[in-house]
């Protein structure tokens, strides 16, 4: 993880999506819907994704699927 994903998570400032989680779902649902957050976006930023819609989209994509997801490259 990186400095900044560890920071988030160890200040409890943002939490990492779990797609089976429904508070989750939900929280992500009213995005997609509304196209913003109500309030700041809970979520943290997880390499190797660059953007949190995109990142939301692929997990819970691949949580569907049973797909792993991808390793970031300084993981490899």
């Amino acid at each position: 993880m990186t400095i900044l994903t560890n920071y988030q998570l160890m200040h409890n400032q943002k939490r990492k999506f779990d797609p089976k989680n429904k508070r989750d779902i939900e929280i992500f649902k009213t995005f997609l819907a509304d196209n913003k957050w109500n309030g700041p976006c809970p979520f943290i930023l997880e390499e190797p994704h660059t953007i949190i819609p995109e990142m939301l989209k692929d997990k819970y994509i691949r949580s569907q699927f049973n797909i792993p997801e991808p390793m970031a490259e300084i993981f490899k």
